[in-house]
């Protein structure tokens, strides 16, 4: 199930907070948590799943390795819940980088490739930052063959994305 094309008016602005979420800009954290917390209780499972997993990337991504883990486990269960494998592959993708912190990194690259090899049709800034994720992981465990592998991978991604795309791919 593509969630980009569901009618659900909650989801589309989920979808809206995971596009614009950067994980280098400061405002970032509050815009998605205050979508999580708007959509705690929707009927929406979906795009309750969405915010939580924004949350959780960029809590990730700041090193905060126990609200991460929580928002991301929170939205793969919503995301089950509904049957989005899309959403499901992004979350599990994400639960690798509280991994990393925790120097669980064989767990970690589990999480970061398990996705990768799904047959799911990711959009390109979402394979990017999977791409960016199995980069982490390989990184940590110092294989840097794999790692520039991925990165390259990610980075050709980003050049195939048109200039009105590129703003929503958030390293």
């Amino acid at each position: 199930m593509n969630p980009r094309t569901a009618d659900d008016p909650e989801l589309q602005v989920a979808l809206r907070a995971w596009d614009s979420a950067s994980t280098s800009r400061e405002s970032s954290f509050n815009e998605p948590m205050q979508t999580r917390t708007a959509l705690r209780d929707s009927a929406s499972h979906q795009a309750y799943g969405w915010a939580a997993l924004t949350s959780g990337r960029i809590s990730a991504y700041r090193c905060d390795a126990d609200l991460a883990e929580v928002l991301l486990t929170e939205a793969l269960g919503r995301f089950y819940l509904v049957g989005d494998a899309y959403g499901e592959a992004m979350a599990v993708s994400h639960l690798s980088i509280p991994q990393i912190s925790r120097q669980n990194l064989d767990r970690a690259l589990k999480f970061a490739l398990k996705p990768l090899s799904s047959s799911i049709p990711f959009l390109d800034h979402d394979r990017v930052l999977l791409h960016n994720c199995a980069a982490q992981c390989y990184w940590s465990r110092e294989e840097s063959h794999h790692a520039i592998a991925h990165m390259l991978k990610s980075l050709d991604l980003a050049r195939s994305i048109n200039d009105s795309e590129r703003s929503l791919v958030a390293f």
